[in-house]
């Protein structure tokens, strides 16, 4: 409830477009043509803004809430932090990347990707981080029996 907010809009998704669209300008400079304002990034001609939906919190809250209540040592809690936020974040700037340029060069095929391929990919990468953190970071910790 606290993100649907307005104030999680200001502090929180509207930054976070903004960065996620600063930092997807100059990968999509090496394809073409980009222009930026804010939330909003032109691609070869295609149009986007990055909302709330879009700006990866909501799979970074998810994960984050995954990795606070997996039973685990504070200090795995802070690895799982200090990794997967960084990693979510980065699987969002992907996506936004090459959705853009999906846009830009299959504007057909736009929307089934961004709804069916995008947001499965969101939901089984986000878990395979998760995996890796309470496999690689809390299951070694785990004594042998358990």
């Amino acid at each position: 409830m606290l993100t649907a907010t307005a104030a999680a809009d200001r502090m929180i998704h509207q930054p976070v477009s903004r960065l996620t669209v600063f930092l997807a300008a100059p990968f999509l400079r090496i394809f073409g043509t980009v222009s930026r304002s804010g939330s909003f990034v032109t691609f070869n001609g295609f149009s986007a803004s990055i909302e709330e939906a879009c700006d990866g919190v909501l799979p970074a809250y998810i994960y984050l809430s995954a990795v606070l209540a997996f039973p685990s040592r504070l200090e795995q809690k802070l690895w799982g932090i200090l990794l997967g936020m960084p990693a979510i974040f980065t699987m969002n700037l992907a996506r936004v990347i090459t959705l853009m340029m999906v846009g830009a060069y299959w504007p057909d095929l736009f929307e089934r990707v961004h709804i069916y391929v995008w947001q499965a990919l969101v939901i089984a990468l986000s878990m395979a981080v998760w995996v890796f953190w309470a496999e690689g970071v809390v299951r070694p910790g785990v004594a042998p029996g358990r």
